[in-house]
Formats: structure tokens, sequence, C-alpha cells
């Protein structure tokens, strides 16, 4: 029973886990890190199953299995970085775990208390960062990243729990790995579903079913053109598309309409959906930071300032608005200001 229990959870996992690489296909936003944890992490029930299933593992899997812990923490704590990770950063943060598994093959104190706190005083260290970092940027203080970090949080705990019981020779091992492993398993199915399909996406999924159901009109003409004039208002003088949590719900608000009503504004009288009016605002606020030459600003920091959340809606948005990328656009204005410097001089 618990082997089948353990094969369906790994398959309904892994299956979610690809779900991811159909969404994000680039590697340039720190969620692939996260994204590369969730299947380090895989391997722990995937080893809890076959030593069920089998009873026997090769040695060199099943201390791979006891180190993958802080392989995982590593890759959190590059999730939770603002910047994006150099090779160089990204392979002193491997650094730790390769040590460790190093040590485990070549079973040196492999049974040392010493060892083991060191190990998970790493890890511990690469959770604390990681919530410091969460808990200063503000575009990541959603109900999602707060549920996986407490997540990450009780699985590190659990397996702290369970190294315990290990060398303690504990009754309790069993029960608490395989709780271990149904939770990484749960956690991955969760997490790795949330990130192929986003709210935002079901949002959008959920207005346009909205807009088909209901095709009558709520607004009439003259209601709606003060309208326009207000959400024009919010967009240009209060700068509403800066804030990164934005959505048809808070911008519907502070119309004091209902989102049916908004989505028609927009849609119908606007001739424009939410998110295409949010982000060609969002993007002119870009090209605005990106033309000052006095700012120090990088081009992720003016992401996040100009409202932005995700590298990959950054860039793909940018490119729609302007035809090129942010850099290119960055050397093509440049060259047009020295060339109008040298006609005047």
């Amino acid at each position: 029973m618990i082997e089948d229990l353990y094969l369906a959870s790994c398959c309904i996992a892994l299956f979610c886990s690809g779900l991811i690489f159909k969404q994000h296909k680039t590697s340039d936003n720190n969620s692939s890190f996260l994204h590369s944890g969730f299947f380090a992490l895989l391997i722990i029930p995937l080893t809890g199953y076959i030593g069920v299933r089998y009873g026997e593992l090769p040695d060199f899997i099943i201390k791979l299995s006891q180190c993958v812990i802080l392989l995982f923490c590593a890759l959190i704590f590059l999730h939770y970085q603002r910047k994006k990770a150099s090779f160089y950063h990204i392979t002193l943060h491997m650094l730790p775990f390769t040590v460790f598994f190093l040590l485990r093959i070549s079973d040196i104190a492999t049974h040392s208390l010493g060892l083991v706190i060191v190990y998970f005083v790493v890890i511990f260290s690469y959770l604390a960062t990681s919530i410091f970092a969460f808990s200063t940027v503000i575009n990541m203080r959603s109900k999602y990243e707060l549920a996986n970090i407490v997540t990450v949080i009780a699985i590190v705990c659990l397996a702290g729990l369970v190294t315990f019981c290990y060398l303690n020779n504990s009754p309790w091992i069993l029960p608490l790995w395989h709780m271990l492993n149904l939770l990484i398993c749960c956690y991955i199915t969760i997490s790795a579903f949330n990130a192929a399909y986003t709210p935002k996406k079901a949002e959008e999924l959920g207005i346009n079913k909205a807009l088909t159901i209901k095709k009558e009109r709520l607004l009439d003409k003259e209601t709606a053109n003060s309208l326009s004039q207000q959400v024009i208002r919010l967009f240009t003088a209060n700068k509403v598309y800066l804030d990164n949590a934005l959505c048809l719900k808070k911008l519907s608000a502070q119309l004091n309409l209902t989102t049916h009503q908004t989505s028609e504004l927009l849609n119908v009288h606007m001739k424009s959906s939410f998110y295409r009016l949010l982000n060609s605002y969002r993007v002119q606020h870009a090209c605005n930071l990106l033309k000052d030459q006095k700012n120090a600003f990088t081009i992720t920091d003016i992401m996040y300032n100009s409202g932005f959340n995700n590298k990959n809606t950054f860039y793909k948005e940018f490119k729609r608005h302007t035809g090129t990328s942010p850099s290119q656009w960055v050397k093509h204005n440049a060259r047009e200001a020295k060339d109008l410097i040298q006609q005047l001089s």
C-alpha cells in the first residue's frame, strides 16, 4: 500500500514539475532555481519508493538523497536573490553540497555529530538569508511565496528530525521518513502547479469567461466616457501602474465599479484589455528610466521600479511595444543622443 502511495505521489509531482518548463522555457529568471530545486528535492521520495519497492538501493543514491536538502536550500537562496546570479555565484553556492556529498561518498566521519551539526548550520544559514530576502523584497510578499517559504522551513525541520532519529536509532524514524517524503511530493505538486498556471492567467480566464456570459452592456456611453477619463488620470497622474500588485479587482475598487463593469469599460469603450493598458504604461515608464542617463539603475532595478514582477513578462512586453530588447533600446538611444550632440556642435 505504502509503495503505491509513493509511486503515485512521485509521478504526480514529476508531471506537475514538467508543466513548469512548458510555461518557463528560458532560464534568465531566478524562478528557474526554484524549479531546479523541485527536481533535486524529488530525489528523496523517489529513493524512498525504490527502497520500499525493492528493499535495496545503490550506496551512491542513498548518500545523494541524504545531501540533497542542502542543494535544495542553496537553490531556494538563489531564487530569493533579487539580482541575476552569475556563473561564479552559482558555482560558489553549489560548493557546500559538493563538499558534503564527497565526504559522504568517501565515508569520512559519516556518523560524526559535529559534521551533522555543521551540515544543518549551513542549511539553516541558507534558510535565514532566504527569509530575510523574502521579507525585504516587496514584490515577493504574496500568499504563494509566504506558503512556499513556510513549507520549505517545515521540510527542513522534518529532515532534521529524521536525521536526529537516525543517529539515536529511534523507532520514530520510519513514520517520520514517510511523512517527509509525502510532504515533499505534496509541496512539489502544489508549487509546480501554481508556477505553471499563475493567478494572473486564472484571472484573465475568469474575466474572459465573465465577458462571454454577460454580453449586455452595463455602462451607458456618457458614464463610460467619464470613467475613461478617470482611468487615464489614475494611470497618468496617480501612476497606479507602479503598484506591482495591481489587478482588475483593485482598479475596480478605485473606480467604484464591479470587475464586470471595469472589463466592459476597458474592452468595449477604451478598446484595450486591462493587462495591455497596464503593461503599455509600465513599458513607457521603463523607457523613461532607461533614457535618464543620471540614474544608476540596472535593467533589473528598472523592471521592478516600473511595476513588473517577472523578467520574462518584462522582456516580452518591452519588445512588443518597442520592437527591441531593453539593452538594445539603450544603445540605440545613446547613439541618437551622440549624433544630435555632434550636429549641434
